[in-house]
């Protein structure tokens, strides 16, 4: 029973991609080091760049967004203080009278 825990120490229960280079001859299965990075995580994949790059599109989309939306109230507090100055401007020259 110990020989059996010892043998399969190392064996991961995942399913292997099979690639059949008959088929397609251009197609190579990835290398050792590629392999060892993807199954520990210490490289990115496609799928993570991906899933990134979408994040950051989203991240730069939604801060666009928010940087209109902060423009335009400070073009209305701008406004409005100028109104107040105007409005106080004009209540001197009556008061003045």
């Amino acid at each position: 029973m110990e020989h059996e825990k010892e043998k399969n120490k190392g064996t991961t229960n995942s399913p292997t991609a099979v690639v059949n280079l008959e088929d397609n001859p251009n197609i190579h299965p990835i290398g050792y080091k590629r392999a060892k990075g993807e199954l520990f995580g210490k490289k990115n994949t496609p799928e993570a760049y991906s899933t990134i790059s979408e994040k950051q599109d989203k991240f730069i989309e939604v801060s666009t967004l928010a940087r209109k939306d902060r423009e335009k109230i400070s073009e209305t507090q701008q406004n409005l203080a100028n109104s107040k100055v105007e409005a106080a401007r004009l209540n001197e020259k009556a008061t003045e009278k």
